[in-house]
């Protein structure tokens, strides 16, 4: 979202010249990357991740992604990192899970859990699980034709807002395109695609489009 802003805020400005934009563009961009060196030189996960990968990615001979049994161990001794592996397995047996259900089981809040229910043996009862990507989650439930009309109404909002921004400046055509960025971008590592968190962005959005299409047609009218 920042790199969208820096974007947003040199791409046709007048007051700036080539000079200033590129000088404001990466001053900006400076600033909005040190938190993430400071982030992955400071968080151990990241210098586990590498080695996390190849084990996460082999949940047919281990388990621990779904009992939560015999953790597995890295080179050095120390077991892998929680969240890298259990992001990545997950996000590994959601696409097999699609592969294997082209055109979804059903969306629904516990689609992953019940992913696992169909396909995997020795389990009672996993309601709740999510992948921890609702992206995955999504297309689980309503396959690969439901994720190419999701994309093409996110990547149409996102386009048509930045265009009506850029052209006419309306504050809320850029509320539009933060929301549904920001959103999506956070769909792909976060289980934020059910619930109130799902309601809560369709209503908001609703409400940002809205006004942003009144603000253009009263521009319109004007001119």
């Amino acid at each position: 979202m920042s790199l969208t802003a820096i974007i947003l805020i040199v791409i046709d400005n007048e007051n700036f010249n080539n000079k200033a934009k590129g000088l404001v563009s990466i001053s900006l961009l400076i600033l909005c990357t040190l938190p993430l060196i400071y982030n992955a030189k400071n968080d151990a996960r990241w210098h586990s991740l590498l080695e996390t990968i190849p084990i996460a990615i082999d949940t047919e001979n281990i388990s621990y992604w779904r009992d939560g049994i015999n953790r597995p161990i890295l080179s050095n001794g120390s077991p892998v990192g929680q969240s890298n592996y259990m992001r990545i397995a997950w996000a590994t047996k959601g696409l097999e899970y699609i592969k294997n259900d082209i055109f979804g089981i059903g969306f629904g809040r516990n689609v992953f859990g019940h992913a696992i229910q169909k396909y995997e043996k020795d389990f009672e009862s996993v309601r709740g699980m999510h992948s921890h990507s609702g992206i995955i989650d999504f297309t689980i439930g309503v396959g690969i034709i439901g994720l190419v009309i999701w994309l093409f109404f996110v990547g149409r909002i996102v386009i048509s807002s930045a265009l009506v921004f850029v052209n006419s400046g309306h504050y809320f055509s850029l509320m539009s395109l933060f929301i549904t960025s920001g959103f999506f971008m956070r769909s792909i590592v976060d289980s934020n695609m059910r619930d109130h968190m799902f309601k809560q962005f369709f209503l908001i959005l609703g409400i940002a489009l809205t006004l942003a299409a009144f603000e253009n047609k009263k521009k319109v009218n004007d001119s």
